[in-house]
């Protein structure tokens, strides 16, 4: 809509420009030529406008992405000169540990270790130089733009001079004039017409979006799926033996509880089973399979892997497919629900000889979720054809 609307008004300031061109008051006469050579001159004052406009929206991007080149390369610069003046530091002292005067922690002062920090020194350095010669092409393809908007300027001032010559063409002008006018108006009528039609359809579809939108944007019913989301977190993390002091009391999408150490695991777990629960409540995407990759993290006790399968198990299996890939599985672990794979030898699960097989059983499925996907992209297709 924003593009039309610029469109629009510089199809009206140039065929303004070419109409000031006209003598106000003067009789009616149709010369063809004139008339041809008149609509030509606002054709191509039109040219001329849209270009410079294009043309300063063009410097514009140029200059933005100068000055962010020019933001890196200070920032890559400064972190040049801190390697540098690491290696000049550690060239100076005897090889052995260095302990660190902020964390504590020993370095080892090493051949490896410097010649790593001046390997680093090196891709910094390749990496300001190809900084510079991106900032130079920019400076350049920055002049080159300010010399064809000169250009496009003094285009413009000899379409002014023209009309100033025209105006002094006394009477005969005037005669000329006058059906040369009603000719721009009717060249401009057609031309604003159409982008008019094209601005009025765009606002009608802006419209129905609005209102498709505004469903989303219901301040009852964020409230009630966020209460809802915040409710299973706090179930699942206390299901999952996650400590009441590192618990979120109202976390939403996106936050993760402030848990630590062998908690921050089943905090996590206890945020996505929030999710898929309340997706499977109140949302309308599809509900893919959950995968839970090696669980055993951070070190997990076997009374909390355990819990941890278990809730997974039982919170995600009624509405999706649930994937455990995991290393051991702890003693009097529930798994009932579970059809077990073991792999006997490394990589078992990317087996070159097992994926025909697997490519089998998963083909029809896959085809099933195409076929969907493209339905509602055609239903979409149609809902706006018939807006």
């Amino acid at each position: 809509m924003n593009e039309k609307r610029r469109e629009l008004d510089a199809q009206t300031a140039a065929f303004r420009r070419v109409e000031e061109i006209l003598p106000e008051d003067v009789p009616t006469l149709d010369p063809q030529a004139f008339r041809d050579e008149l609509a030509e001159l606002g054709r191509m004052a039109a040219a001329a406008y849209n270009l410079q406009v294009k043309t300063r929206a063009k410097l514009l991007a140029v200059m933005g992405t100068r000055e962010q080149i020019r933001s890196e390369l200070r920032l890559a610069g400064a972190a040049h000169k801190e390697l540098s003046a690491d290696i000049v530091y550690l060239s100076e002292l005897p090889p052995g540990p260095i302990e660190c005067p902020t964390c504590g922690v020993q370095h080892e002062n090493s051949f490896h270790a410097r010649l790593t920090l001046s390997q680093d020194t090196d891709t910094m350095a390749a990496l300001v130089a190809e900084l510079q010669t991106r900032s130079e092409e920019q400076r350049i393809e920055e002049e080159s733009i300010r010399s064809q908007l000169s250009e496009i300027a003094r285009t413009i001032d000899e379409f002014d001079r023209a009309a100033q010559e025209r105006k002094a063409d006394l009477a005969l002008s005037e005669l000329l004039a006058a059906q040369s006018r009603r000719t721009l108006d009717e060249a401009f009528h057609r031309v604003a017409l159409e982008i008019k039609e094209s601005l009025t359809d765009l606002e009608a579809q802006e419209r129905d979006l609005k209102a498709r939108a505004k469903q989303y944007l219901d301040k009852h019913r964020i409230k009630t799926v966020q209460g809802y989301f915040s409710a299973a977190v706090s179930t699942f993390s206390q299901a999952l033996n996650v400590p009441s002091d590192e618990q979120v009391s109202k976390v939403v999408p996106g936050d993760r509880a402030e848990a630590g150490g062998s908690s921050a695991p089943r905090s996590m777990l206890a945020v996505h089973l929030g999710l898929l629960s309340t997706n499977s409540e109140y949302g309308d995407c599809p509900l893919f399979p959950f995968v839970m990759d090696t669980p055993q993290q951070s070190g997990q006790d076997e009374k909390n892997l355990r819990t941890m399968i278990e809730v997974a198990g039982r919170a995600a299996s009624a509405s999706h497919q649930v994937v455990l890939a995991i290393e051991t599985l702890p003693a009097d672990v529930d798994i009932s629900s579970f059809v077990i794979v073991p792999f006997e030898k490394s990589h078992g699960a990317m087996s070159r000889e097992d994926f025909p097989a697997v490519a089998e059983v998963i083909r029809r499925p896959l085809m099933l979720l195409n076929e969907a996907l493209v339905s509602d992209e055609s239903k979409s297709v149609n809902m706006k054809r018939d807006a």
